[in-house]
C-alpha cells in the first residue's frame, strides 16, 4: 500500500528555517531554475558536473571513473558550465520578460 511518504523525494533539500517565507520561496525558485537548466545538458555534461560539484571528485578521479583522458574531463566541465550559464541566462531573461 502506497503512502504519502512514498511520493516524497528524499534528495530534495529541506527549507532553511532561518529564511523568511519569501526568501524560502525565492531559494526554491532559483533551485528549480538550475535543475531545469541542468536537465537541458547532455548526459555526458550532466555526469561530469555532478561528479565534480556534488560528489566533490577531483579531475583525476573523474577521468578514471569515466574512463576518459584528463583533458576530456577539463573540456567537458568547461563546456558544461558554459552551457549551463547560457541555459540559466535564457531562463532569467524569459522570467524578466514575463514580469514587465
Amino acid at each position: 500500500m502506497a503512502t504519502h511518504l512514498d511520493s516524497i523525494d528524499p534528495l530534495l533539500p529541506l527549507p532553511d528555517e532561518a529564511l523568511d517565507p519569501l526568501e524560502q520561496f525565492e531559494q526554491q525558485e532559483r533551485a528549480a531554475l538550475v535543475r531545469e537548466a541542468f536537465e537541458e545538458l547532455s548526459p555526458a555534461h550532466r555526469t561530469v558536473l555532478h561528479l565534480r560539484d556534488h560528489e566533490d571528485m577531483s579531475y583525476d578521479q573523474i577521468a578514471v571513473a569515466l574512463g576518459v583522458a584528463l583533458g576530456t574531463v577539463r573540456s567537458r566541465l568547461h563546456n558544461a558550465r558554459a552551457l549551463l550559464a547560457t541555459a540559466l541566462g535564457r531562463r532569467v531573461q524569459a522570467m524578466r520578460g514575463l514580469t514587465r
